[in-house]
């Protein structure tokens, strides 16, 4: 890696950090909370519920990006927070990847 002051080094930390939060362009999704708090990792069930329900095609595919679509389904078929109108349509979206 290098020397912790190289511009480098810098540039590949702060592209750590940046992997563990909810890029800024989806924030207007998590309008009830302070989505600079949200831990990619520690609230994925929260952020992937808020996605699926009210998200649009890009916050979609970063989703798709830091999570496995095995949790997605797995999220997809047992929130209580998506409506029902979303539901039916993940199960769509997502036909022949569900396991019944």
């Amino acid at each position: 890696m290098g020397p912790i002051n190289a511009p480098d080094v810098i540039a590949q930390m702060a592209e750590i950090e940046r992997a563990k939060s909810v890029p800024s362009r989806l924030f207007r999704f998590f309008w009830d909370v302070d989505p600079k708090t949200l831990n990619v990792s520690r609230h994925s069930r929260f952020i992937i519920e808020r996605i699926l329900d009210v998200g649009d095609l890009d916050a979609f595919w970063w989703a798709q990006k830091q999570y496995p679509t095995a949790l997605l389904i797995e999220v997809s078929l047992t929130s209580r927070r998506l409506s029902e109108r979303s539901k039916q349509f993940w199960k769509i979206w997502f036909r022949g990847k569900y396991v019944s």
